[in-house]
């Protein structure tokens, strides 16, 4: 319902690339301006020539990719904290931490896309720990102490090794290799 004199009235007035949307100063002074953008999708395209009524489809931004779903799976709670620091300012991802005890159900239950883990002197476990990662969908980076994990022949070698204490662009460069990989 209007007093006498007033009316509801809301205008829609056309502006360049946009518009803006009044209403009645008595009854809400509400005015907001929505713009629109071009969007630079040419990457979808496979050939240069566009046709006139697609042309609003190649323009504008790439789109970044999701972020990585890290697991920094780590028994000292103040490295596996300084990985999540490091990996923050470094790569755009999403960060968990787990104790190694947890690893296997840790990966039962979420999806990653690279799991850092403790590279240890025995063998075995390191290939029961990959075979982990990688049975879940996830390629791993190892985090080592010792110089001999890498050494040719071995399961740690076939995968990034990062020495600790792990420095933000070598932890950056293995783990987006390890994400390559998948």
């Amino acid at each position: 319902m209007c007093r006498k004199g007033h009316s509801k009235q809301l205008t829609l007035v056309g502006f360049w690339r946009g518009s803006i949307a009044m209403g009645s100063p008595r009854l809400s002074a509400s005015m907001f301006l929505m713009e629109q953008q071009d969007f630079d999708m040419s990457f979808l395209n496979d050939v240069d020539q566009v046709a006139p009524h697609k042309a609003s489809l190649t323009k504008g931004k790439f789109m970044s990719p999701a972020p990585l779903r890290v697991l920094v799976a780590e028994n000292q709670y103040l490295i596996a904290m300084e990985v999540e620091r490091l990996l923050g300012e470094t790569v755009p991802c999403e960060v968990t931490i787990t104790p190694l005890a947890h690893l296997g159900e840790t990966l039962a239950r979420e999806k990653f896309d690279v799991v850092i883990v403790e590279a240890v002197l025995a063998e075995s476990e390191n290939v029961e720990r990959t075979r982990a990662i990688i049975d879940a969908g996830a390629r791993p980076v190892f985090l080592s102490s010792y110089d001999h994990v890498a050494a040719k022949g071995t399961v740690v070698s076939a995968h990034p090794v990062v020495p600790k204490p792990p420095q933000s662009e070598e932890l950056a460069a293995a783990v987006f290799e390890a994400a390559h990989r998948r």
